[in-house]
């Protein structure tokens, strides 16, 4: 970070400039400036010095000059990259509009609010235009888990608190990156072109060496990982219409949990291509698990204000158009109500200039069932680890039909060859991408006893009999009571 000393000497016009700010309030604003980028950003691996460190790094510049013509951008930013392969990026915050922040504040604002307000605003530019080089947009504001598509047409103000907003509810108030922006930061170094990486273990890209199945029948499967800071499911592919305007690629996906699903199209060529003009123009279908049914579609992308995904907003009666921000498709927390298997198509509107590579970042807040994932037997709620909590995801649904207990590697309604299962792996966890198995104790007494009330039987023969304490008619089975 560059905290430029001739701003601070008053080179340039302070009136214009700082107003009636003593140099000590000068340094109080540089100060929390410095606090609230640490806020924004805590968590991730990103440090933050006075002085340049050298080597590749990127830099806030906060001595930038432009936009004081009037109340213009705060801010710009060289580059833009999901996956963060383009190093010593610089963010520009354009202090000779910071003016404007003062004129906002009530007349009566004391000093102090002066300052806490200046500073805050700084940090959250500073933080937006760094936002911007790790492959945030603008329209990611929207990724807030509020704004479904039964509030597209008027949000209430909720994108107003994301990192990526361009203006806020308070003047003085910081903002934070909401789901989507951070799953967008759990990609960073993730990108086969390399780069830093923000968290310790990036999602990965999967890049699609042969063309995706053009119908639901062939289509590829979209492989989600843990986004480390997100908490959301994130798939992060690359594919190729080939230069056709009739190619189509189709993704498959299959939920276990109902949840909502993000999804944002993006031009995919080199960072020598220019990946992000915006030249490449897709179409987005949602398709049903029939194959069939096309559950939404989604082409250009348009917001404004409290309004997302329309083309016009109503004020006082009277009807406005709202300007197309990209030709890139957004498709927001859409609800999967039912768990299933669900289709992705991408499909070109015209043919596309930079060779028709595209991104297809994928975000779900449920459970994903992955082909090509290990699964951990007896690890009914997927955290990785099988204990006692598996145990009560399985009594919550004993008897349950197949496919309602998650991986269920036993397959048929939820009875005594899930436990059979779970206590068979009792101890057993997911380490780096594979089983860790350990020397543990038999489950607990307390988790037997539970068996028995729920009518379960622990006995070695095929003979059917009553459960003396439940009533339950059981069949006698091979389980080790």
């Amino acid at each position: 970070m560059d905290l430029a000393d001739d701003v601070i000497r008053n080179n340039i016009d302070p009136n214009y400039l700082w107003g009636d700010f003593t140099q000590n309030e000068k340094n109080q604003i540089f100060e929390r400036t410095f606090v609230e980028i640490r806020r924004v950003w805590e968590g991730y691996d990103i440090g933050f010095a006075f002085s340049d460190p050298g080597g590749n790094r990127d830099r806030v510049d906060f001595a930038a000059l432009g936009g004081q013509d009037g109340l213009g951008p705060y801010g710009s930013t060289n580059s833009n990259y999901i996956g963060n392969y383009g190093p010593n990026s610089v963010a520009n915050v354009f202090l000779g509009n910071f003016w404007s922040i003062l004129n906002g504040l009530p007349v009566n604002a004391t000093q102090q609010q002066r300052i806490n307000a200046v500073a805050v605003e700084m940090g959250r530019v500073a933080s937006h235009e760094l936002g911007h080089i790790y492959g945030l947009n603008h329209w990611h504001m929207y990724g807030q888990p509020s704004i479904t598509p039964a509030n597209y047409a008027s949000t209430g103000s909720a994108q107003k608190g994301s990192l990526m907003a361009t203006i806020g509810p308070v003047i003085g108030v910081g903002k934070n990156l909401n789901p989507l922006e951070r799953a967008i930061l759990d990609i960073s170094g993730g990108s086969r072109f390399g780069g830093d990486s923000l968290v310790s273990q990036p999602v990965l890209e999967t890049f699609e060496n042969s063309d995706a199945g053009g119908t639901p029948s062939t289509a590829a499967p979209l492989l989600f990982s843990e986004g480390e800071s997100s908490g959301l499911r994130v798939a992060f592919h690359t594919g190729e219409l080939h230069d056709s305007a009739n190619d189509v690629d189709v993704y498959q996906f299959t939920t276990i949990s109902p949840g909502a699903l993000t999804v944002n199209v993006l031009s995919g060529a080199s960072s020598d291509e220019q990946i992000y003009l915006r030249s490449f123009n897709p179409n987005l279908r949602l398709i049903g698990p029939d194959g069939v049914n096309v559950m939404a579609e989604f082409d250009d992308t348009y917001y404004f204000a409290d309004v997302f995904n329309q083309t016009s907003y109503t004020e006082n009666g009277q009807t406005f158009p709202i300007a197309r921000q990209t030709d890139l498709p957004f498709m927001v927390n859409w609800p999967l109500t039912e768990p299933g298997t669900y289709y992705l198509e991408v499909s070109p509107v015209a043919d596309n200039d930079l060779g028709d590579l595209y991104q297809i970042l994928s975000t779900f807040d449920g459970m994903i069932s992955n082909p090509l994932t290990i699964m951990l037997p007896g690890d009914y709620n997927g955290d990785g680890v099988v204990d006692a909590a598996d145990f009560t995801a399985w009594r919550d649904i004993l008897g349950a039909p197949s496919g309602t207990l998650p991986n269920n590697i036993n397959g048929g309604p939820i009875r005594e060859a899930q436990y059979d299962t779970w206590k068979a792996h009792f101890g057993d966890a997911l380490f780096g991408g594979s089983f860790l198995t350990t020397a543990v104790p038999e489950p607990p007494t307390m988790v037997l006893q539970v068996l028995a009330s729920v009518g379960l039987c622990l006995v070695r023969d095929r003979a059917k009999y009553r459960n003396r304490k439940t009533g339950a008619i059981c069949e006698r089975s091979s389980l080790d009571g």
